[in-house]
């Protein structure tokens, strides 16, 4: 579903339900089972919550003096601390620059003149004069000053020219893209001036949650150490916070310290993907004696206590978008079979097609196992079913850490219930 897999969220809602009143418990289960870009949020709370109830003593949402209830109250051995915790993300960027409504649009327009998507690409180019970069995209949506006649042109162009290659820049004072036609190209794509970053340290997501923060921590009028934990729900500035925090502690000495929590690796880099938490201390308060504790619990020990993540931030943003709203990562289209006796393949693929939610067509072309765009079919059933040599048992191999398991499939010899009768002696 996120960033870690649905069976281990599960795992840790378990184990921290003890902590929450029932409606807290409500609450984040509805947030959770939304499954939009908000429902990432809820889930660093739990991953947090989880980690540090495994290394101490954890209080959810306590009751303080005053009339704010920090998000954890948090004890191990006589060290205190209280700390709220802020998911950033960049959707006000991306609601400022309709990115992804210009890509539809883009391709919409291609697949309905009949083009091959992948011989065409563009560049959008950026206006940096302000506080926060815009790119210039046609405000409100109004494509037709865009995808004007002009730029019919172009794709009339590459169906009387398909072998020529052609481009077109439409450029006013508050739009400027270019599109290309390059025949040949396999794979269609585009280009953009970053957009995700302000160049102003307290006009960003990051200090203004941080500011958010602090005002409600001093509402707590909890008395004692006091901190934010700031996890990356998809925003770019967080790979280079330390302008932002250096503004900020500028300001304060009640906050001190600042957690931010990323996610190292990505799904298609070939390592584990893990949590990444890095302690940013007060520089007014850097000699106090709490400091290495601080920093030592949640750099080291709460990333050691914590299982591998499933999936990056961005793409686990992408798959909640995609709408698969109750489905973690599957195994879907891949398989493997080694031997001359055993293949394996998805559970979740092969359930899916016996109860009819997907069809067989789909179930083949994304195993690969039909013969398409001049590749040859590699499908293994088929390989097995021809030699005569049937399924003798069924194994699953279960997985705790993924949201799919494999099925382990082992054929027996030869069967004469689906082959030639043959000799003892020459069994071919």
């Amino acid at each position: 579903m996120a960033i870690f897999s649905r069976r281990v969220l599960q795992r840790m809602l378990d184990a921290t339900e003890h902590l929450l009143t029932p409606a807290q418990r409500d609450r984040r289960l509805r947030l959770l089972n939304a499954a939009n870009d908000e429902s990432l949020d809820t889930e660093w709370e739990v991953v947090l919550v989880y980690g540090l109830s495994q290394l101490g003593s954890l209080h959810h949402e306590r009751e303080m003096p005053g009339s704010a209830r920090p998000d954890l109250l948090f004890e191990r051995e006589g060290f205190e601390f209280v700390v709220d915790i802020a998911a950033v993300n960049d959707r006000a960027y991306e609601e400022a620059n309709p990115l992804d409504r210009f890509q539809k649009e883009f391709w919409r327009r291609l697949r309905k003149a009949g083009l091959p998507t992948g011989a065409f690409s563009y560049h959008v180019e950026a206006d940096r004069s302000g506080i926060k970069t815009r790119l210039l995209l046609p405000r409100n949506n109004q494509w037709g000053e865009l995808f004007d006649e002009n730029f019919k042109n172009l794709l009339q162009w590459a169906k009387l020219e398909p072998t020529k290659p052609i481009g077109l820049r439409r450029k006013t004072a508050d739009m400027d893209v270019t599109f290309r036609y390059t025949p040949g190209q396999q794979y269609g794509g585009g280009g953009h001036s970053p957009f995700r970053t302000s160049s102003s340290a307290t006009q960003n997501p990051i200090f203004n949650a941080l500011k958010r923060k602090k005002e409600q921590l001093k509402d707590s009028q909890y008395e004692g150490l006091l901190g934010i934990v700031i996890c990356d729900a998809g925003c770019e500035q967080l790979r280079n916070v330390d302008r932002i925090l250096k503004r900020f502690f500028r300001d304060t000495t009640s906050i001190a310290f600042v957690i931010v929590c990323t996610i190292d690796g990505d799904r298609f880099g070939g390592g584990p993907i893990r949590l990444k938490a890095r302690c940013h201390l007060n520089p007014k308060r850097t000699n106090e004696a709490w400091c290495s504790e601080v920093a030592r619990l949640f750099e080291v020990d709460l990333p050691a206590v914590l299982p591998k993540a499933d999936d990056d931030v961005t793409n686990a943003i992408n798959y909640l978008r995609w709408k698969r709203q109750h489905a973690g990562l599957g195994h879907h289209g891949g398989f493997a079979f080694w031997g001359d006796r055993y293949m394996r393949i998805s559970s979740r693929a092969l359930h899916e097609l016996l109860a009819g939610t997907v069809s067989c067509e789909e179930f083949m072309r994304k195993h690969r196992f039909v013969e398409e765009d001049g590749r040859p079919d590699i499908n293994p059933f088929a390989g097995f079913l021809n030699e005569g040599r049937m399924i003798s048992a069924i194994h699953v191999d279960a997985s705790d850490e993924e949201d799919d398991d494999w099925l382990v499939f082992e054929f027996g010899e030869r069967d004469a219930a689906i082959s030639k009768f043959r000799s003892v002696k020459s069994p071919e």
